[in-house]
């Protein structure tokens, strides 16, 4: 792992080191990144990037410009998609 300098095992970590999982191996014999963590968090600066990713949009806003389709009070099934859009 000679691009993870500090690697430290995640058992040995110190409070002041970052503690992203580097490797295959995850959980108490797992390694860690090892460099100096930012104030307050777990992480170095670039993990912390990767780790608190910004929010997107939520992806199924409700959409005012689109018919909502309701299925006829008698019929035998929830319509699906080819049927309301066909």
């Amino acid at each position: 792992m000679s691009d993870f300098p500090f690697a430290t095992p995640f058992m040995t970590a110190g409070a002041e080191q970052c503690r992203y999982f580097i490797g295959e191996e995850i959980g108490m014999h797992a390694t860690v990144c090892g460099c100096k963590a930012l104030a307050g968090l777990s992480y170095c600066a670039p993990h912390a990037r990767i780790v608190f990713q910004p929010t997107r949009p939520f992806a199924t806003r409700v959409r005012r410009d689109i018919d909502v389709a309701v299925a006829p009070a008698n019929a035998d099934h929830e319509p699906d998609l080819t049927e309301i859009y066909s």
